[in-house]
């Protein structure tokens, strides 16, 4: 009978420290907030190659830096990522790739395995914005945001 308290009470204890902090989303910056937040350190400099790729919803002046973005994040620069990432959203706040880039800039990765806090709030305010606009979305770009849903937000590791 002791065994089985025991059992019981220390299973209690782990699912309870398993489950983590209480986040109070009502410090969560808004989408427009974001993005003008991340916007800020852009750096409007000539482009960087010539590598793009054509993303559903995004105006032209989104599309150049969700293109920049991407040149950006294969250069490991992931500041500059996000805050081109960012322009984009600002340009076309409809584009489900300029929010599915600012997620996946700021969420877990194999490099960046542990994020700050406000880094994994910025992804997940990020995929949430997304994820609604995922219906605009070509099927590649929809599997995309939902992998970043997925791979961010409470299920990143946060320091």
């Amino acid at each position: 009978m002791f065994q089985h308290r025991l059992r019981v009470a220390l299973s209690l204890f782990l699912v309870t420290a398993c489950a983590g902090p209480e986040v109070d989303e009502s410090t969560f910056p808004a989408q427009p907030e974001l993005a003008a937040l991340l916007a800020e350190g852009s750096l409007e400099v000539p482009r960087i190659g010539v590598y793009g790729r054509q993303v559903s919803g995004a105006s032209p002046e989104a599309q150049a830096w969700f293109d920049q973005g991407v040149r950006y994040s294969y250069g490991f620069n992931q500041d500059q990522a996000g805050a081109c990432y960012a322009r984009a959203a600002l340009a076309s706040p409809e584009c489900p790739m300029a929010w599915w880039g600012i997620a996946y800039i700021f969420g877990v990765d194999i490099n960046n395995p542990e994020v700050k806090e406000d880094e994994a709030v910025w992804a997940l305010v990020a995929a949430r914005e997304a994820q609604p606009l995922a219906h605009l979305a070509t099927p590649l770009e929809q599997e995309l945001i939902a992998a970043a849903a997925t791979r961010g937000g409470e299920t990143s590791k946060r320091t």
